[in-house]
């Protein structure tokens, strides 16, 4: 529920951002703006917030014994509001990577709290959280909550936690921008591209 809770919170934010950035017409203006923000988030957050987050994810795990749960949670944040960023300035590239680092964030920091606990059901719930989300697809949620621990015998287990959680996701806001309207620029380049061609098929 934490998971799902935190990328909620980037979900609802991202389409207030999206509006914030077009106030500029120019692409580049609104591009640059988003990367001047993940940049300093990765500052803040060093390497291990950095990129899509496989990688990461597999590192964190191995290295959670080193943090504390406010810096496991650090980490969470940060890369929500990296993801948030990036997906409201434009930027290519998928969610899901980013999606399984914020789950597995938050699923440590959980366990740091209540070690006697399963690390497993912490991780693939965390990942189940975030991804149904940030992804709004259970199947794949459960699919990647699985994967990342690589034990099957919790699946049951993680049948029953998809539910509350898909009740959670599904009366909150997904991260997409309803209604979005093109800066004036890009409007006009995409009519005249759009009128040369239908000039070029009368001719």
């Amino acid at each position: 529920m934490g998971a799902a809770a935190l990328s909620l919170a980037g979900a609802w934010a991202m389409p207030y951002l999206w509006h914030a950035l077009r106030r500029f017409p120019n692409p580049i203006v609104f591009t640059t703006l988003g990367g001047i923000l993940v940049g300093i988030l990765g500052a803040v957050g060093g390497t291990m917030t950095m990129f899509k987050g496989a990688e990461q994810s597999g590192e964190l795990v191995a290295t959670a014994a080193e943090y504390s749960f406010w810096a496991l949670l650090g980490f969470a944040v940060i890369k929500v509001a990296a993801l948030t960023v990036s997906a409201a300035a434009g930027f290519r590239g998928g969610r899901i990577f980013p999606a399984v680092f914020i789950g597995t964030a938050v699923g440590l920091a959980g366990h740091s709290l209540a070690p006697e606990t399963s690390l497993a059901m912490a991780l693939a719930a965390g990942a189940v959280g975030s991804i149904l989300a940030i992804g709004r697809d259970g199947w794949l949620a459960i699919f990647m909550g699985i994967a990342l621990v690589g034990d099957v015998s919790i699946l049951p287990s993680i049948c029953v936690i998809v539910l509350p959680v898909w009740l959670l996701v599904t009366s909150a806001p997904e991260m997409l921008v309803h209604g979005a309207r093109l800066p004036r620029t890009q409007a006009t380049s995409r009519r005249s591209s759009a009128q040369g061609s239908t000039n070029l098929a009368i001719g």
